[in-house]
């Protein structure tokens, strides 16, 4: 079909939580448009500016939390392009979007293009959790069509704190946890039964997320520093992540003794982290 419109005007960015788990996302802001539009429906040329300002993001499960958003995004016949694109994580951390979408169809059974775009993070406090904290710095990239996007970099993580609440044996020091997000992404999902309007590109992982200083361990007796890393894998919503963080140095007070930790590791396998560590102690008996 022929197309030819003009759309301006202005709207609060929250009407989009109406196509994602309003239990898990939170998002505000204003947006400006000022689009022309031209050619086919299902391969339009579109002319114009979106500007999306004031925008706040709050994710439930993670805590993490956007502020200050800016983002301009430049449509050129079937380019759209980011032309500023930045916010804040309420405190120091800083994160920037680069890069470009291109599009030949898009209709309900195909949609084909490109998609080359790049965030930069500093100091971003993304996990926000009692259990979990940590801020992150790096870059990524995200490539792929309309279809499917792969990500992929590589993340500092730092500083980075972690507590272990419970441990199975205090005579060895191993542990399994469940993993809380998909728990409770799980349970959001069970209570907010809408479905997409339209279908979103499947999202991919390939990302490292180190650790090389700054990284903490407490819990139960145990308080220790450590380095390392971990790779996530797979499918957004199924990823597959593993990892291994050795022990610099630390302390275990076990059976009222204090041990100074001389070797160790924390193993990530998916839903489970095991510890696994040595320690001298030394003074009267």
């Amino acid at each position: 079909l022929p197309l030819s419109a003009s759309l301006a005007g202005q709207m609060n960015f929250d009407w989009l939580e109406t196509f994602i788990n309003r239990d898990i996302h939170r998002l505000d802001g204003e947006l400006d448009i000022d689009l022309i539009a031209s050619g086919e429906l299902t391969a339009p040329y579109l002319t114009g500016v979106v500007r999306l300002s004031d925008a706040a993001y709050r994710n439930q499960i993670t805590r993490t939390t956007l502020k200050e958003g800016q983002l301009d995004l430049l449509f050129e016949g079937r380019r759209m392009s980011i032309g500023t694109g930045k916010a804040s994580d309420g405190e120091n951390g800083r994160i920037i979007g680069l890069g470009f979408v291109d599009w030949q169809a898009i209709t309900g059974t195909q949609q084909r293009g490109d998609v080359e775009l790049v965030v930069i993070t500093r100091d971003v406090s993304l996990l926000r959790r009692d259990e979990l904290e940590g801020e992150a710095s790096g870059r990524l990239e995200i490539n792929g069509d309309l279809d499917s996007l792969l990500v992929q970099g590589e993340v500092e993580v730092s500083p980075l704190r972690i507590v272990l609440n419970i441990l199975r044996d205090a005579s060895i020091p191993e542990l399994e946890l469940v993993e809380i997000e998909e728990m409770a992404e799980e349970d959001a999902l069970q209570t907010n039964g809408a479905q997409p309007l339209f279908r979103l590109p499947k999202v991919y992982l390939d990302v490292i997320m180190r650790a090389s200083r700054q990284a903490y361990v407490s819990g139960r007796g145990l308080n220790a520093e450590l380095a390392g890393q971990v790779r996530l894998t797979g499918e957004l919503d199924d990823a597959d992540y593993r990892g291994r963080f050795a022990v610099i140095r630390g302390t275990f007070d076990l059976f009222g003794k204090r041990f100074e930790l001389e070797d160790g590791d924390m193993l990530f396998a998916n839903d489970a982290i095991s510890v696994f560590i040595e320690g001298r102690h030394s003074g009267e008996e």
